[in-house]
């Protein structure tokens, strides 16, 4: 595959054109991209982390050890929109794309907001969705 992955994010979000990617896919694109921030997940509530880039542990402050396995309450605390979480949690156990703005929590206790864009992955044999690839990006807000 020859897109890098942040182009085919906002290319997705941009024209909901998302399903097209595999799990397979979004693990090769994570290996080459370990940079950005991003996780798989599993497709059912409560959306349990199979796997995150260097990036997210960076901007997360857990480790992959520490994050695999877990929900991410992981990283929510008092400050984080349970109305917005919902929302995304809503949106994925539809199969759908969704995106949020959230205040999350690195592991120190810092406060960050959080622009979170989750996108399904598909087999080539099924339209349900398999896993979710989560795009993360610390903004200003």
């Amino acid at each position: 595959m020859n897109i890098s992955l942040y182009l085919y994010i906002q290319v997705n979000f941009e024209t909901s054109l998302a399903g097209d990617l595999s799990y397979e896919d979004a693990c090769e694109l994570m290996q080459r991209n370990q940079h950005l921030s991003l996780a798989i997940t599993e497709c059912e509530m409560p959306f349990l982390i199979r796997k995150v880039t260097h990036g997210w542990t960076e901007m997360c402050g857990y480790s992959q050890e520490a994050a695999v396995g877990r929900s991410f309450r992981l990283i929510q605390g008092a400050q984080t929109d349970s109305v917005q979480a919902e929302y995304l949690c809503q949106q994925a156990a539809q199969g759908l794309t969704a995106e949020a703005y959230i205040q999350n929590y690195h592991q120190s206790g810092r406060v960050f907001c959080n622009h979170i864009r989750i996108i399904p992955l598909r087999s080539a044999s099924s339209e349900k969705a398999t896993h979710f690839l989560g795009y993360f990006e610390e903004v200003d807000g």
